[in-house]
């Protein structure tokens, strides 16, 4: 201990204070350390502080005597020099000198600790750094790395949100200037945040920042109001990151938002409503809103409809950039390829006055201002693409004649101004809600796809050499928050556990402590690697099985991948987690069997428009061929003549259903043969699986299993691996039955015979739809009505059947009581009694609606001949119903069928007058006609299948495919026609 005496006596204070930082366990031991410790204090710090001289040294001291409980011996100058160092704090007012003032909070800070009031002293240190304008440390990247370290050494995250919540948010909190408020949340979400990562204890903040923002709307604090939305919405929906969170934000923030903007803020500030009214046709001026133009998965995906609409519309396109700089500035190379697109590109922040002022300029203004703007330049249709405080004014001050949501994820965002909601997202993605959505294709442009994959893979390779060699790499890109998702983290490491060969990569921003976690407590920790944000272009080829994430699913990086790696090797269906599991399992045993670019090399991405990704075969492959070869040697061995029917199987755990579907469909006919595929990773269990097959079943063990692609006529679909046997072009596959909707096995075994008669008998070739009418109905048409109960058509339905004697009422027993009116009207030849509402359905002609909500959820489209809609509120008669122009095609068709008395025992002139412009002559007209009908009918009943009800199982498939020429026509196929449909 004499050292450091010595080291006093020398005036060798700096080198001192860097020994006893050092080894401060062991300084304190001694029994010289208070006299030491006093006379650094009078001799150094003090004097230093008066100087207004620092050293951070002194802030690993203070950490040190906290965490130590040490306290030194009281100086006669402490009193002066505390009273002097808050003067100096509180005499800058400057907000450009905030890192001066930052230094006096600390040395304030450090002189309390000496002075032994180390509580008090960490709670005064966060208020007085939280009152300080951000703007000072966030443009330097190294001091802000600087003082975050300080910070973190200090704090633990529990005890900062402590001291927010008791000491910065309430309080004295609404007698600080606006200036002060907003630095106080921007201090969490802007600097916090990033100090302690995305976790969960922010959560926390929730009830106190909810009471400041409820209380703000009470007071009239406007601007208040609209700065809030974004720290709110930052945290809590990053934390929240499920659609009940969202649901909840919904709830809580956004529509007590919009209700402030309507019932205050748009009578104070007078805005009013557009005055244009809503036009329907000719030229359009389309504006999307992002929150950034920056690359990222709604940008591209904004910029790959832009490209579609400028190309195939004459529309003229605006996007209004929010730039929200909270996040980041735009990105200038991303405004020029939207402006060399045509597009008239506005920034939301560069028409703004105060603009320079950072992160502390006038929220309420932005939106305001971006408001003129839009009204000024007479936007047609807005498109807002997020949840901001700009969108809730925008919309709720009807900024443009239709105001369109585009949902990118967050499908309980719902406001006052909504006229309809869209998203590119398929359905069953992701968890919805009831709210209405219309579905739009977009696949997204290759200007971001094509980039140069060569030098990827190169430094991909040189990516894969930093983690242990001769493992499948797992992984995901995206933020890490997805990855805690509910069962995510335990589903993948049942799969990881049961493949000891590999590794997880988890791609993206976030915090990674949970996720380190859960991997402990399975044993994992070593095998999952954290790369923090990366390029999905190059890592899209470092991994080699992508697990989507869930419920809250992966992005656009997921495409990226799929498209990448010629749409192979993703788990991407998480709606059945036991199939996510087999198809985890198949893809790494591949991997590590055939190796991953091989498994890539087969397959090559569909030129399909229909399909955002197709998978298909490379027939140029080599591969292939040896398969075929093999599958034609596998077929010497089964019975000749037979459709073979069956799949591969993903893992030894057979659901019981399928061995019952095959002993049931071999009941019934003689035309298939059952063969299942066994990958190579389960030959152990194949004795095991042989036996819960009845006899007559082929199983196949074999290295390959997509040698079932040329093995198999028609593919058991069970899940969506099973999309990866049975691929075009070049495989033998031509159908595949659903085994995942529900249905009885009675009803998948005849779906299965259903198949098997089609394949056989070559009924493949049709077209135009399978079915007009049964054939022993001659005589009359069959007629569902489905009406509100307070409909004014029912009358109207009434005289309708009264005039046509030849339409016949279809009508379930449990609608009897609702229609008894209708039905007494009408003698008992027009009225026909089925046992349920679908035979109803499917055995009509025609389907009379009065309610738009009961057509959609009823899908008539897609199982009728013809429908009419009928609005009670319009009260529109039968025949004025038909002359409006939305309903002209289904007019002309309903008419053919009306001015028919008599139908003729064949069908067939109906036929014509439907089908007749599709065919070339009346010769392949009847071809096709005696195919679908009278074909059909002969096969059921002359070979003899035992199926029970046949009238109605095969019906309902058939009229599903009625009338394509007339429901889809080619133009609407593309991104004009998709989105025309959405606008119109």
């Amino acid at each position: 201990m004499s050292k450091y005496l010595d080291m006093c006596r020398r005036n060798e204070f700096q080198a001192l204070m860097t020994d006893i930082n050092n080894s401060f366990d062991s300084f304190i031991q001694s029994g010289h350390a208070d006299e030491v410790l006093f006379l650094l204090k009078e001799r150094q710090i003090m004097k230093d502080m008066s100087e207004n001289k620092f050293n951070f040294e002194y802030i690993r001291l203070a950490t040190h005597l906290l965490r130590c409980c040490v306290k030194i011996e009281k100086s006669r100058m402490d009193a002066p020099l505390s009273k002097e160092l808050q003067k100096r704090y509180s005499d800058i007012k400057d907000v450009n000198s905030h890192n001066a003032k930052l230094n006096y909070a600390l040395m304030i800070f450090v002189h309390d600790v000496l002075r032994g009031n180390g509580k008090t002293a960490k709670e005064n240190l966060l208020c007085r750094i939280t009152d300080l304008n951000t703007n000072s440390f966030v443009q330097n990247n190294d001091q802000l790395r600087m003082y975050l370290n300080i910070i973190k050494s200090l704090f633990t995250l529990t005890e900062t949100v402590d001291i927010l919540i008791e000491n910065v948010f309430r309080g004295s909190f609404w007698q600080k200037e606006i200036m002060v408020q907003k630095a106080n949340f921007l201090w969490v979400s802007n600097i916090l945040w990033v100090c302690f990562g995305v976790d969960m204890e922010f959560l926390r903040l929730r009830d106190v920042w909810l009471d400041l923002f409820r209380k703000a709307i009470a007071k009239n604090k406007t601007e208040l109001v609209f700065f809030m939305h974004f720290p709110l919405s930052h945290v809590f929906l990053n934390l929240m990151n499920t659609q009940e969170g969202m649901r909840q934000f919904n709830a809580d923030v956004e529509i007590p938002l919009s209700a402030y903007i309507r019932e205050k803020v748009i009578p104070e500030y007078g805005l009013k409503p557009v005055e244009k009214m809503k036009d329907c046709s000719g030229k359009k001026r389309i504006a999307f809103v992002p929150d950034r133009v920056v690359k990222n998965a709604p940008f591209k995906l904004l910029y790959s409809l832009l490209y579609e609409l400028r190309k195939q519309t004459d529309h003229e396109l605006f996007v209004y950039d929010l730039e929200t700089i909270e996040k980041s500035p735009s990105d200038p190379e991303m405004i020029r390829i939207i402006e060399e697109l045509g597009v008239k590109y506005v920034s939301n922040h560069r028409i703004i006055t105060d603009s320079g002022s950072g992160h502390y300029y006038s929220h309420f203004n932005k939106a305001v201002k971006l408001r003129e703007r839009i009204v000024a330049d007479g936007i047609d249709i807005l498109v807002s693409m997020n949840n901001r405080e700009q969108y809730n004014l925008l919309l709720a001050s009807r900024t443009a004649p239709l105001q369109i949501y585009w949902c990118h994820g967050n499908f309980e965002f719902d406001i006052d101004g909504m006229d309809r909601r869209i998203t590119h997202i398929p359905q069953g993605l992701m968890q919805e809600n009831q709210l209405e959505y219309e579905r739009f294709r977009l696949r997204q442009h290759m200007l971001f796809m094509e980039a140069d994959i060569r030098a990827a893979k190169i430094q991909a390779d040189i990516i894969r050499g930093n983690y242990p060699q001769g493992k499948v790499i797992l992984g995901s890109i995206g933020r890490l928050i997805k990855l805690e998702g509910d069962g995510c983290i335990e589903k993948t490491a049942e799969i990881m556990l049961k493949n000891p060969d590999t590794i997880y990569l988890a791609c993206g921003h976030g915090e990674s402590a949970k996720i380190v976690a859960k991997a402990k407590e399975y044993g994992l920790e070593n095998r999952f690697f954290f790369t923090s944000w990366v390029d999905p272009q190059i890592y899209c080829h470092v991994i080699d099985v992508y697990m989507n994430t869930f419920p809250n699913p992966s992005g656009e990086s997921m495409s990226e991948y799929l498209y990448y790696n010629n749409n192979i090797g993703a788990v991407t269906d998480i709606s059945d987690l036991t199939a996510y599991s087999e198809t985890a399992g198949f893809l790494i045993a591949l991997t590590k069997k055939i190796g991953r670019e091989n498994l890539r090399m087969r397959f090559k991405l569909s030129e399909n428009d229909e399909e955002r990704f197709n998978l298909q075969a490379d027939s140029a492959n080599p591969v292939w061929n040896s398969l075929k070869t093999r599958a034609d040697e596998m077929r010497k061995t089964l019975p000749v003549g037979k459709m073979t029917v069956g799949c591969v199987l993903l893992s030894e755990n057979i659901p019981d259903f399928l061995p019952r579907l095959v002993e049931e469909t071999m009941k019934k006919t003689q035309l298939c043969r059952f063969v299942f595929i066994i990958p190579h990773y389960l030959k152990d269990y194949e004795a095991d699986i042989r036996g819960r097959f009845v006899d007559g079943v082929s199983l196949f063990t074999e290295d390959d299993p997509f040698v079932a692609n040329f093995l198999l006529d028609i593919y058991l679909d069970g899940n969506s691996a099973s999309r990866m046997f049975r691929v075009e072009p070049g495989g033998n596959v031509k159908s595949a039955v659903c085994l995942s909707d529900g249905k009885s096995v009675d009803k998948y075994s005849d779906l299965v015979i259903k198949s098997v008669v089609h394949l056989k008998y070559n009924y493949s070739e049709v077209t135009c739809g399978d079915f007009f009418r049964k054939s022993e109905r001659t005589d009359n048409m069959g007629i569902s009505v489905y009406l509100k109960k307070d409909s004014s058509f029912r009358s109207i339905a009434g005289e309708f059947f009264k005039a046509h004697p030849a339409a016949v009422l279809n009508i379930s027993r449990d609608a009897l009581d609702a229609e008894q009116e209708l039905i007494s009207a009408l003698p008992e030849s027009q009225v026909r009694i089925y046992d349920f509402a679908e035979d109803a359905k499917y055995s009509s002609d025609i389907l009379i609606y009065d309610d738009v909500e009961t057509v959609n959820k009823s899908n008539v489209a897609m199982h009728n001949i013809c429908r009419v809609y009928l609005w009670a509120h319009r009260e529109k008669t039968f025949s004025e119903a038909l002359s409006l122009e939305y309903f002209q095609r289904d007019a002309e068709l309903v008419k053919t069928l009306l001015h028919i008395e008599k139908l003729p025992d064949d069908n067939f002139e109906i036929y014509r007058a439907l089908y007749g412009d599709c065919f070339r002559d009346d010769d392949e007209l009847k071809k096709y006609f005696y195919r679908t009908a009278t074909g059909l009918d002969y096969l059921i009943n002359q070979l003899g299948y035992e199926i029970d009800n046949p009238e109605l199982c095969w019906r309902k498939k058939i009229y599903r495919r009625l009338l394509d020429v007339y429901r889809r026509p080619a133009e609407y196929k593309d991104a004009k026609g998709q989105f025309d449909c959405i606008l119109r």
